[in-house]
């Protein structure tokens, strides 16, 4: 029976398994709060083209799992556990279904 100490493992292991791949696709990292631009630094412009693979790594994923006609987020979650590491990439639907299934 899931409980407290299972759901905060399966959040480490989903935390720690998205953690080795592109990182999400829905961060504002080179902007202030106002929504401006800040002055580009290394740092940023890395964070930029990593969140740009992100999101092309994850348009390839979602329509690789509509294409093979599976549905449901345990077929999702199970997809995105076999990918490899350089193309993994999951914003906040994709860990949850992730731990979701890890927790089932």
């Amino acid at each position: 029976m899931p409980n407290v100490l299972m759901g905060q493992r399966a959040k480490e292991l989903v935390r720690r398994y998205f953690m080795e791949g592109v990182k999400s696709s829905n961060k504002l990292y080179a902007t202030d709060f106002a929504g401006k631009d800040v002055p580009a630094t290394e740092k940023a412009e890395k964070r930029e083209r990593h969140q740009d693979d992100a999101a092309h790594y994850q348009y390839q994923i979602q329509n690789s799992f509509h294409e093979s006609g599976e549905t449901g987020s345990s077929n999702y979650a199970r997809q995105l556990l076999d990918l490899q590491a350089e193309v993994r990439s999951g914003n906040c639907g994709e860990m949850s279904d992730v731990a979701a299934y890890l927790v089932q």
